[in-house]
């Protein structure tokens, strides 16, 4: 992934949402999540497009043996997706027993955490259960994600106007958000690992 295409997807599948090539049903999401998810759908798309053009060897490439391939971070940005949705879920079943968070508080440390995300920092990942383990191809994961983005619109498309300002989403370090402000430090993660990816393969062609 060469350095234009990172930027094209940074900039333009997670800031602006006029140009976006996906289009879920603004009539059935709020428009505010509906934005979110769009640029989230446009970012997975180009990232996919761009994959396919990678031999299965590139796809594999390690810099080092306990250093992560692009398949592997693929894997876990799927884990994470997916946990996300778990405990989406399960806030909102138990909806009445909630309460709203503070506009101020969960929007700082949401801005905290996307600043630290776009740092150059490296982290590790927080929970175990996010780690990339399966050994999957390209194809298994892109259909993987295909089917988990469907359960997200599915579940975004049944949130109303009255639970937006309820903890639905939540990261194990920042704390409890909002489902809008999940969907953004998702998009942020994945603008993190994006990165990760442009780095394994530059390291991959140097390598051979």
């Amino acid at each position: 992934m060469n350095s234009g295409l990172l930027l094209k997807v940074n900039c333009v599948s997670l800031c602006h949402f006029k140009d976006a090539n996906y289009t879920s049903s603004p009539r059935l999401m709020l428009p505010s999540l509906h934005k979110r998810f769009t640029a989230l759908e446009n970012a997975r798309a180009q990232l996919l497009k761009e994959l396919e053009h990678l031999h299965e060897s590139q796809l594999a490439f390690k810099s080092a043996p306990e250093a992560w391939s692009i398949l592997e971070v693929v894997e876990h940005l799927i884990l994470v997706e997916r946990a996300s949705l778990s405990y989406l879920h399960k806030k909102r079943s138990g909806l009445v027993s909630l309460k709203k968070l503070g506009r101020v508080d969960s929007a700082w440390r949401c801005f905290l955490l996307a600043c630290a995300l776009r740092s150059p920092l490296k982290f590790k990942a927080p929970a175990k259960s996010v780690l990339p383990n399966s050994g999957q191809s390209l194809h298994e994961l892109r259909t993987e994600w295909e089917e988990l983005r469907q359960q997200w619109r599915t579940t975004l498309e049944s949130i109303t106007p009255d639970m937006m300002r309820f903890p639905l989403s939540g990261h194990p370090v920042a704390g409890r958000f909002t489902a809008a402000q999940g969907l953004f430090w998702i998009a942020e993660h994945l603008r993190h690992h994006l990165k990760q990816i442009a780095r394994i393969q530059k390291a991959s062609r140097h390598s051979s």
